[in-house]
């Protein structure tokens, strides 16, 4: 009982950090319920892996759990983005219906402009993603990998640092946590 109460106590504390309204609080709340549903109920869930196999299939699991993971965090970011209780609960509930289109060329090309993302940057951004995988795929599992020379490491560094610089947004707008 004591756990349970520390650990909703520090997260939402934690959401009182992020501002002082409701919303937070219950971003933080979410969070740490999270936490404890995970204590709870891991025993239960590493006997069902072990029942039906799942515990085998290491890759399939990792990337179910990193999924899962990212999914309820997703979720929960509707609370820190609202300006009311009532906002959050109208975006809960405008989730399940829209969907029919939403997959289209047209919209999703539509959906990335709208927020100043060129086309061609979206897909050279999905493809660092296997990309990168595949690097740290490389580097923990080859044998005969080793690491690359100061220059390359130092090249990708200045490859990615400019990138930052001419991709990157610099207007007045304020930084996130200033905004509230």
């Amino acid at each position: 009982a004591r756990t349970v109460f520390n650990v909703l106590f520090v997260f939402g504390l934690s959401g009182l950090w992020h501002g002082a309204s409701w919303t937070f609080l219950i971003w933080g709340l979410i969070n740490g319920a999270y936490i404890l549903v995970g204590r709870v109920t891991a025993d239960a869930r590493e006997s069902i892996a072990l029942a039906t196999g799942f515990d085998k299939l290491v890759r399939v699991r990792a990337t179910w759990q990193v999924v899962s993971a990212v999914g309820i965090t997703y979720c929960s970011f509707i609370f820190f983005r609202a300006d009311t209780m009532a906002h959050a609960m109208a975006c809960y509930a405008r989730v399940p219906h829209g969907w029919a289109g939403a997959f289209r060329f047209e919209t999703v090309f539509w959906e990335l402009h709208s927020i100043g993302l060129e086309v061609w940057m979206f897909l050279f951004m999905l493809a660092l993603i296997p990309l990168t995988e595949l690097v740290e795929f490389a580097f923990r599992h080859g044998r005969n990998w080793r690491q690359p020379p100061t220059w390359l490491r130092w090249s990708g560094d200045y490859a990615l640092l400019f990138g930052v610089l001419l991709l990157g947004r610099f207007d007045r707008e304020a930084f996130v946590y200033f905004q509230f």
